[in-house]
């Protein structure tokens, strides 16, 4: 997942938090941890990678913090999805095929 996060003046300091079942609430972050900077990467032109792997099928969120050196910050959440790397099993029935 990329995402981008700049400020004009100063750096931008970036804390990005997972919601490993993400229920649609923006408020509510009921199973989080913080992303380390080995799984966010600073790609250097303003815009941010974040490499995960292990994440379950289900729905997903990334609550990103951006913040510039005067104390102005911006969060977004990032919605995502894992669906399931397993293709559809063929069923049979009678004599027509899927």
């Amino acid at each position: 997942l990329t995402f981008e996060a700049f400020d004009e003046c100063s750096e931008v300091d970036i804390s990005v938090e997972l919601d490993a079942d993400y229920a649609g609430v923006p408020t509510s972050f009921e199973r989080t941890r913080f992303l380390t900077t080995s799984e966010v990467v600073a790609n250097g032109d303003d815009t941010y990678t974040v490499r995960l792997s292990g994440i379950p099928v289900g729905n997903h969120a990334l609550r990103i913090r951006a913040g510039d050196g005067c104390g102005n910050f911006d969060v977004d959440i990032l919605e995502f999805c894992v669906t399931p790397d397993k293709a559809p099993t063929p069923i049979c029935i009678q004599t027509l095929t899927v």
